[in-house]
């Protein structure tokens, strides 16, 4: 039985990726991101004994400039590090303005281009933080960005699936205040157009904003005239972004959440995102041998686990600033013996609604060094390009991070002034002594889904980097992402490539299986560093980029 196509339209409205033929790649390090010119960039460092961390902000750069449709310094980086003493989270998420109140947000749907869900931009800030406390002092921050300013200064030709994305959001730039500075003039038809395939595109203003932060820091960016031009056209749209909420901006360094899943530490950040999510699944999951279980008993479980854990837990998460401990009893062990307990195996259970969510815009990449430095790092504009709002000649859209925001006074994650709102973009990394492995997929409400079935693919399945990632994926969907899906009912929604024998079993115990569409289900990136030293990437076919390896 083959799944019903969603009320949209079907995947194949989308690019369609190539088949699984990729293989791993291995060496000493490795970098791995959905641009290739990305990739080059991490790689370009470490070859001038940059370590990941240096690496992973050239990496991070170059996808600033390269997928702008995607992320940018317009919007959030939030990091896992592992300097092989620890792991850290890195949360590189703004706050929204100190003077905004719900009162000053339209009735839902809040519109994508509100310029009231810009929140601080927090990727520079990150980077200049990433590279200050973890960083080879020989190598500078400018040298780091370089790779990113010459593309961007000097143009770079546009991939498949970014074209693809880019196109989707022609019209909504069209409409942006200053969208159209992040589309090309057709002089032919005197109209602006998104970049297609192999299309070089320029941006000029986005390089002097990055050499100015390479060459005189995070003042260059939250202060002085990049700041004000932020605020300028904010304030131009009515939004009470200012000054000193730019300038009060901090990174956020901090422990990560974590549980054992098949002997391994899996380690997610804490709220606001909902790293949670993914820890509880695993919780779930790991007291079944989902290696000696049919493949129908184990994707029933996989996706049980997800919609469980997210009706449970999603409404939630919120700032810990607000609410320190808002996901501290849901990630407990005892808490997935709970849950696991709803699980019948004949038959999906029943949830509750969760709040409705929109869609989400981010780039993910890994990057493991010679030395065993370790980085699964997300960037993310949230709804593709944010609100599509450019700040007056810089090269840059506003993210719409607030969007996420609740406006139920209820809730632990209601709108407030000077409060970081739920978070959905999450890194994973997972460690036993030696080995670990540096993971993320991207895709909003996907992540945590994606982290749990890639992880499933290398630690129960047995599989390599390339092989987790190119593995067909479900994608649960619901009240909690239904703006997003389309859809308003709790439904499953699967690759064209998925099982039809699982397809048909799913459908038996009452679940409802919808064809999905190629953006739904994420981009990843995986890298895997062995008790040898030895370290295995591979890159997602589902987006342009690639991974590469070096000695």
């Amino acid at each position: 039985m083959c799944a019903l196509p969603g009320p949209d339209s079907p995947a194949a409205s989308a690019p369609t990726p190539p088949p699984p033929t990729r293989k791993a790649v291995y060496g000493r390090a490795a970098v791995t991101s959905s641009q290739p010119l990305a990739t080059a960039a991490g790689l370009q460092i470490l070859a001038r004994h940059g370590n990941a961390f240096d690496a992973a902000i050239a990496t991070g750069a170059m996808l600033a400039v390269t997928e702008p449709c995607s992320n940018g310094i317009g919007g959030d980086l939030i990091a896992l590090c592992d300097d092989n003493k620890s792991v850290t989270a890195v949360l590189g998420n703004g706050a929204s303005p100190a003077a905004l109140s719900a009162s000053m947000l339209p009735e839902p749907p809040v519109p994508l281009d509100c310029p009231h869900t810009v929140t601080v931009p927090g990727t520079i800030a990150a980077w200049i933080d990433i590279k200050q406390r973890y960083g080879n002092p020989q190598i500078s921050l400018l040298e780091c960005l370089q790779p990113a300013i010459r593309a961007a200064r000097e143009g770079f030709p546009v991939g498949k699936t970014t074209a693809f994305y880019w196109k989707l959001e022609e019209q909504f730039l069209n409409t942006t205040k200053n969208g159209t500075d992040l589309l090309l003039l057709d002089k032919s038809i005197s109209k602006f157009r998104a970049p297609q395939e192999g299309e070089i595109f320029v941006n000029k203003p986005l390089a002097r904003v990055l050499e100015d932060v390479g060459n005189k820091g995070r003042a260059a960016f939250y202060e002085g005239p990049v700041a004000q031009a932020m605020v300028d056209i904010l304030t131009q749209l009515g939004a009470v972004m200012s000054m000193q909420d730019l300038a009060c901006h901090q990174t956020v360094f901090t422990q990560p959440i974590s549980t054992t899943y098949r002997g391994r530490t899996v380690y997610e950040p804490g709220p606001p995102t909902h790293g949670a999510i993914a820890i509880m699944c695993l919780n779930i999951l790991d007291k079944y041998d989902l290696s000696a279980l049919p493949e129908e008993d184990v994707y029933h479980l996989m996706i049980e686990a997800v919609r469980l854990s997210f009706s449970t837990a999603a409404s939630h998460i919120a700032d810990p600033a607000y609410f320190p401990e808002c996901v501290n009893k849901f990630i407990q062990l005892s808490f997935g013996d709970q849950l696991r307990k709803r699980i019948n195996m004949s038959e999906r259970c029943v949830l509750e609604d969760t709040p409705s969510l929109p869609k989400g815009g981010t780039v993910q990449f890994s990057v493991i060094d010679a030395d065993g430095n370790a980085v699964s790092a997300v960037q993310s504009n949230y709804c593709c390009f944010g609100t599509g709002i450019v700040p007056d000649g810089c090269g840059f859209s506003l993210q719409n991070r607030g969007l996420n925001f609740s406006l139920d006074p209820n809730s632990n994650n209601y709108v407030a002034g000077s409060k970081r709102s739920y978070h959905t973009i999450i890194p994973s990394l997972a460690k036993l002594g030696d080995w670990k492995a540096a993971v993320g997929v991207m895709g909003s409400f996907m992540q945590p889904q994606a982290h749990v079935q890639v992880l499933h693919a290398l630690l129960d399945k047995g599989m390599d980097a390339q092989q987790a990632l190119d593995r067909p994926r479900f994608r649960v969907t619901g009240c909690f992402s239904k703006v997003e899906s389309g859809m308003d009912e709790d439904a499953v929604l699967v690759e064209d490539t998925f099982c039809e024998k699982v397809q048909a079993d799913l459908v038996r115990r009452g679940h409802v299986v919808r064809l999905g569409k190629l953006q739904q289900f994420g981009k990843g990136h995986v890298c895997v560093r062995d008790q040898r030293g030895v370290v295995m990437a591979g890159a997602d076919n589902r987006a342009d980029g690639v991974a590469m390896a070096m000695l």
